[in-house]
C-alpha cells in the first residue's frame, strides 16, 4: 500500500531505507474498531464481546522518496448474541491477512453450544458479517495512511530537514573558505617551513595540543589527517561483541556502515568529526545441558545516527526476524546486554579516533 509520508529528519529527501514501527498503535486501533461492531440477524443482536488475541505487525517503509504501508493481522475474538431472554455465545477467528488481502479475509465462527439458533448465527457471521469486517479493515487502512501522511507532521519534518541542510551547506562553505585561505598562506611559507624542519622530525607539542605533520610548524596551518582505517576499525569493534545469556549466547554476525570520519588540525587544535549509519546482524542461540543447540534467533540492529551531534545518546533499534515468545526472550537479552555492549564499542572507537 503506497501512501504519502516523510522520513525522519536525518533521512534527507526520504531517500535512504527507513522503517517506522506502528505495531502498538495498529493493535490498539484495530481492537477499538472491532469491538465497535454489532450485527442484527433475525432479531438477534450480535456483537464481539472481547478480543482474546491479536497477532499483528504494522510498519512504514521509506526508500527513494516512496512510502509503503505494510500491516498484517490475525485475530481471535469471542461473540455474544441476545434475543429476548435468550443468549448465545461463541468464538470468532479472522484468519491471517495483510494490506493486499483486505477484501479476501476469511472469518471462522464457532458456537459455545450447538443448537439451531447458534448454528444460524455461526453461518451469518461467516457469510454476512464478513462484509462489515472488511469495511473495518478498509477503515483501518485509511486511518493508517492518514496517520503517516499527516500534513502537519510532514511540514514539520520538511522544515527540520531544510534547517539541517542549510546548516550543513553553511558549514561546508565556511570550512572551504577557511581551507582555501590557509592553503594560500601555507604555499607562501612552504619553503621556509621545509628549511626549518630539515631534521625531518615531528614538532613536539604540549600534551594537550594536536600534532601536525613535519611541514606544519607548530601545527598552526590547516591540515586534514587520513583516517581511512576508521570504518574498518568501527566494524571490527562491533563484530567482536559476544556475550552469554541464560543457557545460550548472542553474537554479531555482520556489520555494515554508511558515513565517514575526519580529523583536522588548526592552531594546534584537533577537530574530530564522524557520522555513521550502522546496520548490524546478530544471532542468539539456546543450548541444552549437553551443549546441543535447541533453537536460534536472528535479528538486526539499526543505528540511524552515530555522530558527535547526538553522542552519547545514540538511537538503537533492535528487531528479530521471526516473532514468537521464545525469540522475544532472546531479543530481551539482546536489548538488555547488546545495547550497552554496542555503545561501549562505539565509545572505544571514538576515543581511538580522538587519540590518533
Amino acid at each position: 500500500m503506497l501512501g504519502s509520508g516523510a522520513g525522519s529528519v536525518w533521512n534527507a529527501n526520504s531517500w535512504h531505507w527507513e522503517e517506522k514501527n506502528y505495531k502498538i498503535w495498529a493493535q490498539n486501533r484495530f481492537k477499538e474498531l472491532l469491538l465497535g461492531l454489532s450485527f442484527t440477524h433475525n432479531s438477534w443482536r450480535i456483537y464481539l464481546d472481547s478480543i482474546t488475541e491479536i497477532k499483528n505487525s504494522a510498519s512504514v517503509m521509506i526508500r527513494k522518496g516512496k512510502t509503503i504501508l505494510l500491516f498484517e493481522f490475525e485475530v481471535d475474538a469471542s461473540w455474544k448474541a441476545n434475543k429476548d431472554d435468550k443468549e448465545e455465545s461463541g468464538t470468532l477467528k479472522i484468519q491471517e491477512f495483510n494490506q493486499d488481502e483486505a477484501d479476501e479475509i476469511i472469518v471462522m465462527a464457532e458456537p459455545t453450544k450447538e443448537n439451531d439458533d447458534s448454528w444460524a448465527i455461526k453461518i451469518f457471521l461467516q457469510r454476512e458479517a464478513k462484509a462489515q469486517i472488511v469495511e473495518i479493515v478498509n477503515q483501518f487502512a485509511n486511518e493508517f495512511k492518514e496517520l503517516e501522511s499527516n500534513q502537519a507532521k510532514f511540514a514539520e519534518d520538511r522544515n527540520k530537514r531544510k534547517e539541517e541542510e542549510d546548516k550543513r551547506k553553511a558549514a561546508i562553505e565556511q570550512n572551504s573558505a577557511e581551507q582555501e585561505r590557509l592553503s594560500k598562506l601555507a604555499q607562501e611559507r612552504e619553503e621556509v617551513l621545509k628549511k626549518a624542519n630539515q631534521e625531518n622530525k615531528p614538532i613536539q607539542l604540549e600534551d594537550n595540543k594536536a600534532q601536525g605533520s613535519v611541514w606544519n610548524a607548530g601545527s598552526y596551518f590547516w591540515e586534514e589527517k587520513s583516517v581511512n582505517w576508521a570504518a574498518d576499525r568501527l566494524k571490527e569493534l562491533i563484530k567482536m561483541i559476544h556475550f552469554e545469556i541464560p543457557a545460550g549466547n548472542i553474537s554479531i554476525t555482520e556489520v555494515n556502515l554508511q558515513g565517514d570520519a575526519s580529523i583536522s588540525i588548526r592552531k594546534a587544535k584537533k577537530i574530530v568529526t564522524y557520522s555513521y549509519i550502522i546496520d548490524v546482524k546478530w544471532v542468539g542461540k539456546i543450548f541444552d545441558g549437553e551443549g546441543n543447540e535447541l533453537r536460534s534467533c536472528k535479528g538486526t540492529v539499526h543505528l540511524p545516527d552515530v555522530s558527535m551531534d547526538v553522542e552519547p545518546n545514540f538511537e538503537i533499534q533492535i528487531k528479530i526476524d521471526e516473532p514468537g515468545p521464545e525469540n522475544e526472550l532472546i531479543k530481551y537479552y539482546m536489548d538488555a546486554q547488546g545495547k550497552p555492549a554496542i555503545i561501549s564499542q562505539i565509545q572505544t572507537f571514538i576515543q581511538e579516533l580522538k587519540n590518533s
